[in-house]
């Protein structure tokens, strides 16, 4: 820690990571609180493990495939999901 950061002890900075090492950005005014535990780990897993552009295009395209599916099961018969009518009630005999 340098002396000019000492003066953000307690404080919410914002950093950015940068050639393996985190780098200060600013200091963040706008929060009351820091972000809780569970954040800062699924923004440092983000940070190793980035989404690509290439898995959001798969994702979309299996998305747009499973979609595509649902439209052609339902215009096939659209009754397909319903539960069948109960059978027809037999008339009791008269005693």
């Amino acid at each position: 820690v340098t002396k000019e950061l000492k003066q953000y002890d307690n404080k919410i900075i914002e950093c950015k990571f940068e050639n393996n090492s985190w780098v200060f950005m600013r200091q963040r005014t706008d929060k009351s609180f820091p972000n809780a535990y569970n954040t800062a780990l699924a923004v440092c897993n983000s940070i190793s493990n980035p989404v690509t552009k290439e898995m959001l295009f798969e994702f979309i395209d299996r998305c747009a495939a499973v979609s595509q599916g649902q439209k052609r099961k339902h215009h096939l018969d659209p009754d397909t999901e319903l539960m069948p009518p109960p059978p027809p009630k037999r008339p009791r005999p008269l005693t």
